[in-house]
């Protein structure tokens, strides 16, 4: 897989056009991902950057969410979470394909760092709500940075921040087992790496079922 991703990587800096799917530099159980990748994000996305450099993003009216443990939390209605949320409920059987990606909006790193912003505890508390209401649920967490720098290095700092984000809801009592975290660095940007707004919508942290019952 380490192979697969410098390789991956190599032909992005020779601009050779690298479909968006996970079928590079993913773990065994995704050798066979196939298709376009798919996210609630779109490049099109609502939002601005911010003084510290982070996109942050619109997320429509926040509604109050009941989840069958009895807790709730409160999403923007067209955030990735509220998304992932409405598909685990109907327990969409769409959300099992490997390509299908959500973004979690608002979990911000500190620059070149794995460090999580203190603005980002919010996202993180209702993400643990909702793995915690939804037992049998297990995800996958993927990190992604922009084109910035040693692509191999950004490779690494993706993993680590994906690991950061693991380890903070095993923290609060989610089973490690319950989550895979992977970084895959510069691959698969949703946003133009050659304007300041694509670049950090590209800094981001997406999520997918693996398991739903």
């Amino acid at each position: 897989n380490r192979k697969a991703q410098i390789e991956n990587l190599m032909r992005m800096s020779m601009n050779t056009n690298v479909p968006a799917t996970e079928t590079t530099g993913n773990l065994l159980n995704d050798a066979n991902a196939t298709a376009n990748a798919t996210s609630t994000t779109e490049n099109s996305a609502v939002g601005a950057v911010n003084a510290a450099g982070d996109f942050v993003y619109a997320t429509g009216n926040a509604v109050t969410i009941d989840l069958p443990n009895d807790a709730k939390i409160t999403l923007g209605d067209k955030s990735g979470l509220y998304k992932l949320n409405e598909a685990i409920k109907i327990e969409d059987a769409k959300l099992l394909e490997k390509t299908n990606w959500f973004h979690l909006e608002d979990l911000q790193f500190e620059s070149g760092s794995s460090n999580l912003k203190p603005e980002s505890k919010t996202q993180l508390e209702n993400l643990y709500n909702v793995l915690n209401c939804y037992t049998p649920l297990t995800l996958k967490l993927g990190g992604y940075t922009d084109n910035t720098g040693d692509s191999l290095n950004n490779v690494t700092l993706s993993t680590k921040r994906a690991e950061t984000v693991k380890a903070a809801l095993v923290a609060k009592g989610i089973s490690t087992d319950r989550i895979v975290a992977e970084g895959y660095g510069p691959q698969f940007p949703i946003g133009d790496n050659a304007t300041t707004e694509g670049k950090a919508q590209n800094r981001r942290i997406d999520v997918r079922v693996t398991k739903l019952k």
